[in-house]
C-alpha cells in the first residue's frame, strides 16, 4: 500500500488488493463498452505525440477517504485501510468508479495517470509543425536548458525508411526540409513517424504535414488546407457518457463515435470546451477527422441588477483572466503537434470574455493557427464565423473579412423508446432548467437532449449513414462549384455565408439500429460518397468500419 497525494478534498492510497472487490455501479444508462472496463482501463501510453519506452501506468483501483481538515492532509493515513475505492481513471461522480452521481461536475482525475523514467537532463517538450512545402519547424525543450545535442529523425509510417536527419541544439528553434512529403488531408491523413534523441534520452512522435490558412478566392474570404478551399463540415462534440461521464470506458469506445462521423462523410469536428485524451487527437490524426479545440470556458456571461435598476455584467477578475489564458497556453503547447487540430475556440457563445480588445491575441506566435470566435460575440472578433443549425434562414450577417464553416451541423429531432434515455427523475424535473436544451447541434445526445447522431448509450444511430454520406457529399461538391465559379448564387435558394442549403423535403425517418463494432466486418477499400479509405494500419489498430445491421428496424 502507498500513499499517493491528495485531492482537494480526499486522501488516495494505491492498492493491489482492495478489502471489498470492486465492481463498477450500475448506471442509469450503460453503453456497449461499460461492462468491458475492467480493472486495468486504459493501458494504452497517454501521451503518443512524446512516448518513452520504459514507463507504468497508474489506473486502477485504489482506496480513498475524504480528508475532514487541512492537518488530514499534512498527516496522511500511511499503512492504514480506506474505506472507499475509486478506478482511476473514472471520477468519483461516474459509475465506472463504483459511485455514481446525478450531476456532471467532476472533483478529481478523469484521464490517464502514469510514471515514466527518464534522464538527468530529458526532453521536456517537443514542438514539431510540419507544413504543405516539406518544412518543418521544431524546438525541443530539455529540463537544464543547456542546449544539449539532439537528433530528430522523420521516418516514413510503414517503411521504416528515414527520410530526413538533422541534428540541433535543445531549446534553439530550428527550420529543416522533407522533400515532396506526402500531404496530411482528410482524404489521404499519410503521417510520418518522429525519432528524437538527446543523450541516452529518446522519445517518439509523429507529424502530418498540411498547412492551414485563410484567403481569398473569387473575392470571398476562404478556409485553405495545403492551399486549397476545404468546405469544413461537422457537428458540436460535447461526448459526455452515461457511464465515465468525461472518460470512456476505454479505447474502443472512444474511436467508435470518431469512426461513424466519418461513416458520415464528416471532415471535422468541434469540441465542445473539454480537452480530450492525446490518444483522442491521435485517433483524429489517423483517420483524417480536423479538429476545432474549444478552451474550458470561464462562466457564461450574468450580470446582476444595482440598487438604481441598472443591469450590471459581472465579468472575470483579473486573476481568473490571468488562470484562463495561462490554461489556454498549456492547452496548445500541449496538443498543438496533431495535425488534426486547425483551429481553436476562445469564447464559446461569449462565456468569460472580458472586452472587444481580446487579451488573447496578443499570445506569443506559437498561437498560429486560425483563432475562433463563436457566432454570437461581436463581428470584429476572430476570423472565424461558425454556422448554426438553423438551416433554412441566413443565420448570420456576411462578414466579408471572416470565412466561414460550418461546425455545428446535424439535428435530428427524433425520440426514442426510454430503454435509450437518461431516465432519472431528479433530471426529468429540472429538465426544463438545462441550459441546451433545445441545442440541436450535437454528435452524441447527453443527459435531457434528443438530438444527437448517436443516443447518449450509443445503442441507437439516427440518420440513415448511406443518405447521410451522400447528403454530406452533395454539399462539398455544391461548396467546390461555388468556389470555382461554376455555381452562381441564386436568389431563390436561402443560404449561409456563401454555400447554398437544399430547399429539398424533410428527410425520411432515421432507422433505429445497432451499429456495434464487429470482429467479421469486412472494411471496404473505399465508398461511392467518400474518397477517404480504411487503411490497413488504421484498421488493424481500430477494429472494422461500423455497419447497419442487418436486423435493422424502421
Amino acid at each position: 500500500m502507498r500513499f499517493i497525494g491528495a485531492l482537494p478534498a480526499c486522501l488516495l492510497v494505491s492498492t493491489a488488493a482492495a478489502a471489498t472487490k470492486y465492481a463498477p455501479k450500475s448506471p442509469p444508462l450503460d453503453t456497449p463498452w461499460t461492462s468491458e472496463v475492467g480493472t486495468d482501463p486504459w493501458p494504452e501510453y497517454p501521451q503518443p505525440q512524446s512516448e518513452r519506452s520504459q514507463w507504468q501506468s497508474l489506473n486502477g483501483i485504489w482506496t480513498y477517504q475524504n480528508a475532514s481538515s487541512v492537518d488530514a492532509v499534512n498527516s496522511p493515513p500511511f499503512n492504514q485501510n480506506l474505506a472507499n475505492e475509486v478506478l482511476f481513471p473514472s471520477c468519483l461522480e461516474s459509475a465506472l468508479s463504483s459511485k455514481h452521481g446525478l450531476l456532471m461536475k467532476l472533483n478529481d482525475i478523469w484521464q490517464s495517470v502514469w510514471l515514466e523514467a527518464a534522464t538527468a537532463n530529458y526532453i521536456t517538450q517537443l514542438n514539431i509543425a510540419a507544413g504543405a512545402d516539406g518544412r518543418i519547424n521544431a524546438t525541443v525543450g530539455s529540463l537544464k536548458g543547456k542546449g544539449e545535442a539532439v537528433t530528430i529523425e522523420v521516418i516514413g509510417r510503414g517503411s521504416n525508411k528515414v527520410v530526413a536527419s538533422q541534428n540541433i541544439n535543445a531549446d534553439t528553434a530550428c527550420t529543416f526540409c522533407v522533400n515532396l512529403p506526402k500531404l496530411w488531408t482528410p482524404d489521404s491523413p499519410s503521417l510520418y513517424d518522429i525519432s528524437v534523441t538527446m543523450g541516452t534520452d529518446k522519445v517518439s512522435s509523429s507529424a502530418g504535414f498540411r498547412t492551414v490558412s485563410r484567403g481569398v478566392v473569387n473575392g470571398i474570404e476562404r478556409p485553405l488546407l495545403n492551399g486549397e478551399f476545404l468546405f469544413y463540415l461537422g457537428p458540436l462534440d460535447q461526448d459526455y457518457r452515461p457511464d465515465g461521464i468525461y472518460t470512456p470506458p476505454n479505447r474502443e469506445a472512444m474511436v467508435y463515435d470518431l469512426r461513424v462521423l466519418k461513416e458520415l462523410n464528416y471532415n471535422i469536428l468541434r469540441k465542445h470546451i473539454k480537452v480530450e485524451s492525446a490518444l483522442f487527437y491521435q485517433a483524429c490524426d489517423e483517420m483524417g477527422l480536423m479538429v476545432i479545440q474549444g478552451t474550458p470556458a470561464l462562466r457564461p456571461l450574468q450580470s446582476h441588477t444595482l440598487f438604481n435598476g441598472t443591469q450590471v455584467t459581472i465579468l472575470p477578475d483579473a486573476d481568473q483572466q490571468a488562470e484562463f489564458t495561462g490554461q489556454l497556453e498549456v492547452l496548445i503547447k500541449q496538443q498543438r503537434n496533431h495535425p488534426s487540430i486547425v483551429a481553436w475556440v476562445i469564447y464559446n457563445e461569449g462565456w468569460g470574455q472580458i472586452t472587444e480588445t481580446y487579451p488573447e491575441f496578443s499570445l506569443p506566435t506559437w498561437f498560429a493557427l486560425l483563432i475562433q470566435h463563436d457566432l454570437s460575440i461581436p463581428p470584429q472578433a476572430g476570423s472565424i464565423t461558425c454556422g448554426t443549425p438553423f438551416y433554412s434562414i441566413n443565420s448570420s450577417p456576411d462578414y466579408s473579412s471572416r470565412i466561414a464553416i460550418q461546425g455545428e451541423f446535424e439535428g435530428i429531432g427524433q425520440n426514442v423508446s426510454i430503454e435509450h434515455l437518461w431516465n432519472v427523475q431528479e433530471a426529468i424535473n429540472t429538465i426544463n432548467q438545462t441550459y441546451e436544451i433545445d441545442k440541436t447541434i450535437e454528435a452524441w445526445r447527453y443527459r435531457g437532449e434528443v438530438k444527437g447522431i448517436l443516443t447518449y448509450d450509443r445503442h441507437v444511430l439516427r440518420p440513415d449513414i448511406s443518405q447521410r454520406r451522400d447528403d454530406r457529399q452533395a454539399l462539398y461538391d455544391a461548396a467546390t462549384k461555388r468556389v470555382n465559379g461554376s455555381m452562381p448564387i441564386s436568389s431563390s435558394v436561402p443560404t449561409y455565408g456563401s454555400v447554398p442549403i437544399s430547399t429539398g423535403s424533410a428527410p425520411a425517418p432515421a432507422k433505429t439500429l445497432s451499429v456495434l463494432p464487429s470482429a467479421s466486418t469486412s472494411a471496404s477499400a473505399s465508398t461511392s460518397a467518400m474518397s477517404w479509405s480504411w487503411s490497413s494500419s488504421w484498421s488493424s489498430h481500430y477494429g472494422s468500419k461500423p455497419t447497419q445491421s442487418a436486423n435493422a428496424t424502421y
